[in-house]
């Protein structure tokens, strides 16, 4: 007598094909959802070799875009993040400036509140926030960190409420919490201005990106 052997049964078929979904979520489902839950703006895009006389302005309503009023849900939002690369030149002394050597050169001002500077004297990347409950310019903090010169370095700033964390080449090089919630200007009436005409740093800039929310290293 010949027994029918059915084998591989569709219950075994299940299995095997959850397996196959569960394997996919693992290696790529990361990747997935965190290309649609961060999203970014595309500031700069070429090498920008930065002149003394160069600023630009972008509206943060044309970047919102649509009906939409305001860059995150209460607008002044709870995190952003800026990417970019930067190439430091190892400027000396006041030749060549049309301002002061030792004043903080803007790479980026987000209304009033972030800002993103370099300083040739002290050799310092600065990012600058106002406080909600604070709005003087002068006690507004200051996280710094030493920025490479005469090579190029990516950069990533993470604010994420009251932390805001500060990467080069993919590494952690500063994390800071703040004393207070910041302010971030970004309903749309304010402005995202690169630069500053007359107050520039020396060297080059590139892939400069403004993310709606506050990145992770894997979502660039």
């Amino acid at each position: 007598m010949i027994k029918n052997n059915t084998g591989f049964g569709f219950g075994e078929l299940t299995i095997g094909l959850l397996i196959l979904f569960a394997a996919f979520i693992l290696f790529f489902g990361k990747k997935v959802f965190s290309i649609k839950r961060v999203k970014h703006y595309q500031l700069i895009d070429e090498e920008l070799n930065i002149k003394q006389d160069y600023q630009k302005n972008i509206n943060i309503g044309s970047i919102i875009g649509g009906t939409k009023t305001r860059f995150t849900e209460n607008g002044e939002g709870h995190g952003l993040s800026v990417y970019f690369d930067i190439y430091l030149e190892n400027a000396q002394g006041h030749k060549g400036w049309t301002s002061q050597y030792d004043k903080h050169k803007p790479i980026l001002r987000i209304g009033n509140s972030p800002h993103i500077y370099v300083n040739h004297k002290t050799g310092m990347l600065v990012v600058m926030l106002q406080y909600k409950d604070n709005p003087y310019y002068s006690h507004y903090p200051q996280i710094e960190v030493e920025l490479p010169h005469q090579k190029w370095t990516k950069v990533l700033v993470v604010i994420d409420g009251r932390y805001v964390n500060i990467y080069y080449d993919d590494k952690l090089i500063k994390s800071a919490k703040l004393g207070n919630v910041p302010y971030l200007h970004l309903t749309d009436d304010s402005v995202v201005v690169i630069g500053e005409q007359g107050n520039n740093m020396q060297g080059k800039v590139r892939d400069l990106r403004l993310y709606y929310s506050p990145a992770h290293l894997e979502d660039l």
